[in-house]
């Protein structure tokens, strides 16, 4: 019945964003205060494993944004966005399978000034200077190697102030988030309530920021065993610095009680640096090192450290052409992946080329470590093609 209750809601939703976008008179900001967009992504994809994998999918995100001036210094704004899907995949001789849904990918509502806002709803929270591996990645999915940036939303109450000498303070408040939220595989018990907060000041010729988050995680959804929620605590450190070079590193200390499955200390360390070279149109480069250092009270097999090394070089060709090349090493499952992208990116399309192959190390298990990485870090070749467009 919940499920039937919010499928019927995005249709909803959608029928909404849809009707405004066939009636171009009331989509006009000037005139109502009302814009419709959309973004159309297609993509498909073959990969040679040890069985062969095809996929054809889609994803459209059809948008309404709606704003309302109540002064001259407060305002009102909303955004309304649905995820529409489908893919069709088949690997090795088996049927092919297909999956289609529809969900809302952001329904959130804001009231601002030029110095703060109040956000409410399913929307993106995301922070730290952090590129491709990221230790403050607590609340979204994105993946680097993926340039429409997708990442679902979260449940969320956000305040958020800005001063005068460009410090600003974040407080959340968060709720009815079911599934497992970026660098954790918990997710949180049903009906608990989840607080948290985060503080940037200017530091120098940089930034340096503190973040903390607590909440009750159901372990019962990870070992499919029944279980008592456990407490999790997180604090965040990150420090920037623009020096030519840009520096940055960022570090998550995650602590859970005692438990016979996950490792109770988790620390999260990355040190990255990013700078443009003077060749052709500009050379950009960024090189990331990350460790996950893990500590388990009751089960000292879990404990270790897993490093992880990512390296992207990406170049212009022209206005509207470049490539990029991406190297990933998990130095635990003994794993390389190198990745080369071409890309195209016009007013209204982007078409994004990819062709990625991995190399597991003699004797190597290809997969521990995994979950703190990458989704194709475990021996994975394959091309993929993918065409994006926005109106």
């Amino acid at each position: 019945m919940r499920n039937t209750t919010k499928r019927r809601v995005v249709m909803v939703i959608f029928l909404g964003i849809l009707h405004c976008g066939v009636n171009p008179g009331k989509t006009t900001a000037a005139d109502s205060g009302m814009a419709f967009q959309g973004e159309l992504t297609g993509w498909t994809a073959f990969e040679d494993n040890d069985q062969a994998h095809r996929e054809l999918g889609f994803r459209y995100l059809p948008r309404l944004k709606l704003s309302l001036p109540l002064s001259d210094r407060l305002s009102l704004d909303s955004e309304i966005m649905a995820n529409l899907y489908g893919t069709l995949a088949q690997t090795g001789e088996a049927d092919a399978e297909t999956t289609h849904g529809e969900k809302a990918y952001r329904l959130w509502g804001r009231a601002y000034t030029d110095q703060a806002e109040v956000r409410l709803g399913l929307q993106e929270i995301s922070f730290g200077p952090g590129k491709i591996l990221r230790s403050l990645r607590w609340f979204d999915q994105k993946d680097s190697r993926d340039p429409t940036g997708f990442t679902d939303g979260v449940n969320a109450l956000l305040f958020r102030y800005y001063f005068e000498s460009n410090a600003n303070v974040w407080i959340w408040s968060m709720t009815g988030n079911r599934d497992p939220m970026g660098i954790s595989l918990l997710t949180a018990s049903d009906g608990s309530l989840e607080s948290g907060g985060r503080i940037q000041i200017p530091a120098g010729a940089g930034e340096l920021g503190l973040s903390v988050h607590q909440r009750q995680v159901d372990l019962a959804r990870y070992s499919g065993r029944p279980s008592d929620p456990l407490q999790e605590s997180r604090v965040g450190f990150d420090l920037s610095w623009d020096l030519g070079v840009g520096l940055y590193l960022e570090t998550t200390w995650l602590e859970l009680a005692r438990n016979n499955l996950i490792p109770e200390h988790q620390l999260f360390f990355t040190l990255g640096g990013d700078y443009t070279f003077d060749v052709g149109d500009g050379l950009s480069s960024v090189m990331e090192l990350m460790a996950v250092d893990l500590k388990s009270k009751s089960n000292s097999a879990a404990d270790g450290t897993i490093w992880l090394l990512a390296i992207s070089e990406q170049l212009p060709l022209n206005l509207l052409d470049k490539i990029q090349v991406m190297a990933f090493r998990n130095f635990e499952s003994g794993v390389t992946t190198l990745q080369t992208a071409w890309q195209r990116a016009t007013d209204t399309w982007v078409i994004t080329l990819m062709v990625y192959t991995s190399h597991v190390d003699d004797g190597a298990t290809g997969s521990a470590g995994d979950r703190f990485f990458f989704n194709s870090t475990t021996g994975q070749k394959g091309i993929r093609l993918l065409i994006q467009t926005n109106h």
